[in-house]
């Protein structure tokens, strides 16, 4: 491989794993709200089916 080669190479390498590292940093430093909450398939699902419920109450 040519220099040029090589040094496109680095940089492309060293870029990803600049942006990597930088991502894992920041999911890792993220600081979290008590407020927030975590949301499962289940209450997705349930709160899928009561918009349904309200929407057909509404039509009838």
């Amino acid at each position: 491989m040519t220099i040029g080669g090589w040094i496109t190479f680095s940089l492309s390498v060293g870029a990803f794993t600049a942006l990597f590292v930088w991502c894992i940093y920041m999911v890792i430093t993220a600081k979290k709200n008590p407020d927030d909450k975590m949301v499962g398939f289940s209450d997705i699902n349930s709160e899928m089916d009561m918009k349904i419920e309200r929407e057909d109450t509404r039509v009838r």
